[in-house]
């Protein structure tokens, strides 16, 4: 199954339960609910998988943003970044940086907009996730950003590095509820391989 965006899922996770499958109606299992994160894509799932039969170690990529889809953002914040750029849709707008991360690092700031990613177009976060999955700890991942604040278009390129586990939690993570009560500007967000 290929999916070009995900949707985070209502769910009542009991912290000792931990999660479990989400599946659609027609019984496909589309990803895994957690109690700390709301819903990991099957697409993702399969890569992480592949990648830890084969060394197994956790492989989790880091840039060190939180991004959310750019045609889910929010209207206002999606009318202003068409007015100067009028013929983009579709990308993922950085909505937090991690300060001394990879993307901080190489010019990334809040409210950027990732349209390519190595010269592949990004149409929302988790083909971003995706592509730059197997570029952990040895490669730098070109990027092209838009900053709509002033219509610059950028060319940066932050190294992807591997996150260790004492980073993984970094920040706090969000549910729906709590990204619609308190970032109502931004739906569908979610983090990248970020010390989450």
């Amino acid at each position: 199954m290929n999916y070009s965006e995900l949707y985070y899922v209502m769910k009542n996770t009991h912290p000792e339960k931990k999660g479990g499958v989400v599946i659609n109606y027609l019984g496909d299992v589309i990803g895994l609910i957690f109690y700390f994160y709301s819903f990991l894509s099957i697409n993702l799932v399969s890569i992480w998988w592949k990648n830890f039969k084969s060394c197994r170690q956790y492989h989790r990529p880091c840039l060190g943003v939180k991004i959310a889809n750019l045609h889910s953002s929010c209207p206002k914040y999606l009318s202003e970044f068409l007015a100067v750029f009028p013929d983009v849709t579709r990308g993922a707008v950085v909505t937090e940086v991690a300060e001394d991360s990879p993307a901080y690092c190489s010019g990334i700031r809040p409210e950027d907009v990732i349209v390519k990613c190595d010269g592949k177009l990004v149409c929302s976060s988790l083909e971003l996730f995706e592509i730059v999955w197997n570029k952990v700890g040895i490669e730098y991942v070109e990027l092209d950003v838009l900053r709509p604040r002033n219509g610059e278009s950028l060319t940066l390129c932050p190294k992807v590095e591997q996150t260790s586990p004492d980073k993984m939690y970094q920040w706090e993570p969000t549910s729906w509820s709590v990204l619609r009560a308190t970032e109502p500007e931004y739906t569908a967000e979610c983090t990248l391989g970020v010390q989450e």
